[in-house]
């Protein structure tokens, strides 16, 4: 998720300050997140930057095939 968020905020050439602007976070924490300080961050507000730098997040759960279930993330 982090990386896919640098990716976009690189790919738009987006000012930290710019970037922070849209996923409603200071400079700071967006220099945070692009130098991969992940334990600052959950999961929930990864996923919301996403979402305000306008992609679509999709979050599917269903039954393991066979034991154990597995975790797949695509970005």
């Amino acid at each position: 998720l982090l990386r896919r968020i640098a990716g976009i905020i690189k790919e738009r050439e987006l000012t930290q300050t710019r970037a922070g602007e849209l996923m409603n976070m200071d400079q700071p924490r967006v220099s945070a997140l692009l130098r991969g300080k992940i334990t600052k961050f959950s999961t929930d507000r990864l996923l919301r930057a996403l979402s305000d730098l306008g992609q679509d997040v999709e979050l599917r759960i269903s039954p393991a095939r066979q034991g154990k279930g597995r975790l797949h993330v695509a970005a």
